[in-house]
């Protein structure tokens, strides 16, 4: 099962991509080099890859022609497209452009994704398994977005046993444009095996905090029975969703 990074864990994947030796894996560097062929050139010319260009004038920008266009990806990934397929990121390792595009990953509304993808001329997405899963959290900070909205974590109590994280995805991480793209491909998808309801207390543990126990799951068929009971029991601290981030709790519509 894939798990949502703590700080720690995030911090020691940020450390590693630091490293001199670190350098896209062979499915990214595959990618990588399906955009440098089968993309359009950006300047409408390769050798513009190796010209020296002046810098703008201060208070200006520096003026793409009418065939630029760039391809939306998180912002560590920014410097392999830029350096190995020699297309234009929408972000870097400097974090230019990360606002918009941890915007765009976590976005439910493709109306407003397409609006973010046109007003920064991206015309391409590239998206791998780290946008749902381990990168999770550093993009719904880079974005302002609430990591609680998409996913939480949980825990399971055994009789006589440690406590158990469980990593719970809600119905919006299934419907972010990230989730969409790589797990389905923007096609329309249905709910095939339903939506949990995770019933839960908070508990204390041994460092002091208090973190939410799972007490009970309830199993239902769509979103709406789920929405439907949630809202009969106001009391139940109740929270929709699944623990698997590969396979969605929620009907996805296609995306136009």
């Amino acid at each position: 099962m894939l798990v949502i990074a703590s700080t720690l864990f995030s911090a020691c994947i940020g450390y590693a991509q630091t490293q001199i030796n670190a350098g896209p894996d062979a499915d990214w560097a595959a990618a990588l080099d399906w955009m440098r062929s089968n993309t359009p050139e950006p300047m409408g010319d390769p050798a513009a890859w190796s010209k020296r260009w002046p810098a703008p004038a201060p208070a200006t920008r520096f003026v793409y022609p009418p065939s630029a266009c760039g391809i939306l990806v998180e912002w560590d990934k920014g410097w392999f497209v830029s350096g190995s397929a020699r297309r234009i990121p929408s972000a870097n390792g400097e974090v230019d452009g990360a606002i918009d595009t941890s915007r765009f990953l976590l976005e439910t509304d493709p109306n407003d994704a397409l609006q973010n993808l046109r007003s920064n001329g991206m015309r391409y997405v590239a998206i791998g398994p780290g946008q749902i899963s381990t990168e999770l959290p550093s993009i719904a900070r880079m974005g302002a977005h609430d990591l609680g909205r998409y996913a939480r974590i949980f825990y399971l109590q055994a009789p006589g046993q440690p406590k158990v994280r469980l990593n719970v995805f809600l119905p919006a991480f299934y419907r972010s444009m990230a989730a969409r793209l790589y797990l389905y491909d923007g096609q329309r998808v249905e709910a095939k095996k339903g939506i949990r309801v995770f019933l839960t207390s908070l508990a204390g543990s041994a460092s002091a905090a208090v973190e939410p126990v799972v007490q009970s799951v309830r199993e239902f068929p769509s979103e709406k029975d789920a929405e439907k009971w949630i809202d009969e029991h106001p009391l139940e601290s109740a929270t929709p969703g699944s623990d698997d981030p590969t396979t969605t709790c929620v009907d996805l519509d296609e995306i136009p």
